[in-house]
């Protein structure tokens, strides 16, 4: 289910993609990719990474392929949410696609697929981090705080999370040992 949820969503966000520059930042951001500068505060260091890679594709202008970059950090969300509420709710396969691309189709998620944004990582992350909070055991806890120390050096609405988090972390029980080691991967992805 989660491939093809990705390939279509893909699909269809690269049909309403915008061949080049278009609203918001998209050429402030496509300029911070190819130059490897920072935007506007916070500066978005790691999209411009990201991006620099995406300028790697042979496909349209920066701003398109930065757009891919995009559509792509979606697709893999909506992939995500899909297999989380599966898992979460216990929904059948079906139901939790069709929740899912009912979220892929949501005007703004929708917009934020088809221009060089950086609300597409971040979204990406949240739904990472949502899948791996979701039993609260060791290794997906490690790795969920080093996915929010990278989200939070992205952008703050990672910190929406923390409620969710906090509850995670008092359902496992974690030794004072274990809730540094988080505290520490989560600096670790801000640095």
């Amino acid at each position: 289910m989660g491939p093809l949820l990705f390939l279509s969503c893909f699909g269809l966000f690269v049909l309403r993609m915008a061949p080049t520059i278009a609203l918001e930042d998209g050429g402030e951001f496509a300029t911070a990719a190819a130059t490897l500068s920072l935007t506007h505060p916070p500066g978005y260091p790691l999209y411009a990474l990201l991006g620099r890679l995406a300028l790697l594709l042979p496909a349209g202008d920066p701003a398109f392929r930065l757009s891919l970059l995009s559509a792509a950090c979606i697709a893999l969300a909506v992939a995500l949410l899909a297999r989380l509420a599966r898992a979460a709710a216990g929904a059948p396969s079906a139901a939790a696609a069709a929740c899912a691309l009912a979220f892929a189709l949501e005007p703004a998620v929708a917009l934020h697929a088809a221009l060089p944004e950086k609300y597409a990582l971040n979204l990406a992350f949240a739904c990472a981090i949502g899948w791996m909070l979701r039993r609260g055991e060791a290794r997906p806890l490690s790795l969920a705080a080093l996915l929010a120390g990278l989200s939070l050096s992205h952008h703050l609405q990672t910190l929406y999370l923390a409620p969710a988090a906090a509850r995670v972390g008092a359902r496992a029980r974690l030794r004072a040992r274990n809730a540094a080691l988080l505290a520490a991967l989560v600096l670790l992805g801000l640095s």
